[in-house]
């Protein structure tokens, strides 16, 4: 009897152990994530809640188009998938000093969407002009939606010219030494004027939630 009580307690004991783990596990996993269609649908949603004229927001999606079928996304995608998508509009001004102000909506896989987000980015460029710039940002290896947001860093490698210039696109990482607020995000724009960016960046992102 005393044997049959011993092994039942060691198997509750490696239930419970296991349900650990699993649990440990669990608090692992990334948030839920869009597919390549689902991102599609939602940048549309959100340029259209965005107001982007039809031009630009075709513009957009054949931006978001190149990024999506791009090597570098194919490979990347499969270990930070997409957890949430952004549109955003803004205007660049300065001189050796760039500086960008807008905003823009976000949603959220399962989670909220079109919330409103406010951009601003500092960076090291040439400028000639007044420039627009309308973007896509996918949002990538997102653990949690409270994660979100603050200083992205990275390196400014676009250049656009004229309204009908090509789309560009540039990565970004939080600037956090937390792995688990670790996150990228992928800008896909376009834009008008002339801008050329040259040195490193570095994009403030603030909810409005």
């Amino acid at each position: 009897m005393h044997r049959g009580l011993f092994t039942f307690g060691i198997a509750v004991l490696a239930m419970i152990l296991a349900g650990n783990v699993a649990l440990g596990e669990e608090k692992k996993k990334p948030g839920k994530s869009y597919s390549v269609g689902e991102i599609k649908k939602v940048a549309g949603k959100l340029a259209k809640a965005m107001e982007v004229d039809n031009s630009k927001r075709a513009d957009l999606m054949s931006a978001l188009e190149r990024g999506l079928s791009s090597a570098d996304f194919k490979e990347t995608v499969k270990e930070k998938p997409v957890n949430a998508v952004f549109v955003y509009r803004a205007g660049e001004g300065g001189v050796i000093v760039k500086f960008l102000k807008g905003d823009g909506k976000i949603s959220f896989a399962g989670g909220r969407q079109k919330g409103t987000i406010y951009i601003k980015a500092v960076s090291a460029g040439a400028q000639i002009g007044g420039s627009a710039v309308w973007g896509v940002g996918l949002v990538m290896g997102l653990n949690k939606a409270e994660h979100f947001g603050g200083d992205y860093t990275g390196k400014a490698t676009h250049a656009t010219a004229g309204d009908d210039s090509a789309p560009g696109g540039q990565v970004l990482s939080l600037d956090t030494e937390e792995d688990e607020k670790k996150h990228d995000i992928l800008l896909l724009f376009s834009g008008r004027g002339l801008s050329a960016g040259v040195g490193g960046e570095t994009l403030s992102i603030t909810p409005d939630w």
